[in-house]
């Protein structure tokens, strides 16, 4: 059945479900830290891993060295980790300004 469906019987299962849970998170925590700056770099940190592990598992789908069936879920996951590290970076920017302007001296 799985030669029937191009899948090898040596290749890696995929990892779409852990991937999309995480890029939520990073998606999630990167919404937060508009809020909760600490949380951006959680963001970043977490959609960067994601990101990478992500690309990786696509890349290896396309050769078949991993079993494809998870790919719409690393897509996804892939988007999230993006969007995430997107809200990580805007937040940390805008309260490392924030941060900046408290302390300058005001003339």
């Amino acid at each position: 059945m799985l030669q029937e469906l191009g899948l090898r019987r040596d290749g890696r299962a995929h990892r779409g479900p852990m991937l999309q849970y995480l890029g939520t998170a990073s998606f999630v925590c990167g919404a937060a830290a508009l809020c909760f700056p600490p949380l951006g770099l959680v963001a970043v940190s977490l959609g960067g891993v994601v990101l990478a592990l992500a690309n990786g598992d696509l890349s290896r789908m396309e050769d078949g060295s991993v079993d494809p069936r998870g790919q719409k879920q690393t897509v996804g996951a892939r988007g999230s980790a993006i969007s995430g590290l997107g809200f990580g970076i805007i937040s940390l920017f805008l309260w490392g300004v924030i941060l900046i302007s408290l302390c300058l001296p005001k003339t």
